[in-house]
C-alpha cells in the first residue's frame, strides 16, 4: 500500500502531497481517516525530526519542494472541519499537521 506519509521503523521518512488533496502544502497537511492514515500521521507529529517533502505536479511527477519539521497537529474535530471548508475537501479530515521550514 502506497502512503503519502511513508515509514520505516515507527519514523515517517517524507511526506509526499497532492496540492488537490492538501491546498496549502507544504505548510500545512489535511490528513484523511483511512486505514493506516491516522497512525502514519500521528508517528509524523510525535517527530522532531525534518523530514523531506515532495509536491505531486503531474503523473509520476514529483518536486522536492524542502526539508520541514512539525510546528503543530491537532484531532479536535471542530479545527480540522473549519480545515477542511477552507481547503475545499468534502472528504472527513481526520488531523492537520502544520510544518515549517526546517533551518539547516
Amino acid at each position: 500500500m502506497q502512503s503519502f506519509l511513508p515509514f520505516i521503523g515507527g519514523r515517517v521518512v517524507a511526506a509526499c502531497l497532492t496540492p488537490r488533496l492538501n491546498p496549502h502544502a507544504p505548510r500545512r497537511i489535511l490528513v484523511g481517516d483511512g486505514p493506516g492514515i491516522l497512525m502514519a500521521a500521528r508517528l509524523l507529529a510525535a517527530q522532531r525530526e525534518p523530514i523531506p517533502v515532495f509536491m505531486k505536479r503531474g503523473v509520476g511527477l514529483w518536486e522536492f519542494v524542502g526539508q520541514y519539521v512539525v510546528a503543530g497537529s491537532t484531532e479536535d474535530r471542530a479545527e480540522c472541519a473549519a480545515a477542511a471548508r477552507v481547503s475545499g475537501r468534502e472528504d472527513a479530515i481526520a488531523a492537520v499537521i502544520e510544518l515549517t521550514e526546517a533551518t539547516p
